[in-house]
């Protein structure tokens, strides 16, 4: 049993920080005026959290495909909520690709 709930806890985190990089993501390329290298920074964080978790189990990489869609629908209310834009300001479908996202090297904001 606990390693079910271990799996089940591994799994929210996961997503947390998948939806919490797409807001960071959003916010940085819409807010180009509040731009600083403080968020640059724990973007490139939390995608080394997110590579090296797939890297340690492949899990995460089928759970990335089956869950990125609605991760970023959360992500692009959190990034509403937290700028107060209206959400004609940001795109309806992600504009960066699982494969891009994941790449330390891409940031393509």
């Amino acid at each position: 049993m606990l390693d079910g709930q271990n799996h089940h806890t591994d799994d929210r985190y996961f997503d947390a920080m998948l939806e919490s990089l797409l807001c960071k993501l959003l916010k940085f390329r819409i807010q180009r005026g509040f731009r600083n290298i403080m968020q640059a920074r724990e973007i490139e964080l939390l995608k080394h959290k997110l590579i090296d978790m797939i890297q340690e189990n492949s899990w995460f990489n089928v759970r990335v495909m089956h869950h990125f869609r609605k991760l970023y629908h959360y992500a692009r209310l959190q990034a509403m909520i937290d700028t107060g834009l209206m959400d004609a300001t940001f795109p309806d479908e992600c504009p960066w690709r699982v494969q891009d996202i994941l790449r330390v090297d891409y940031f393509q904001i």
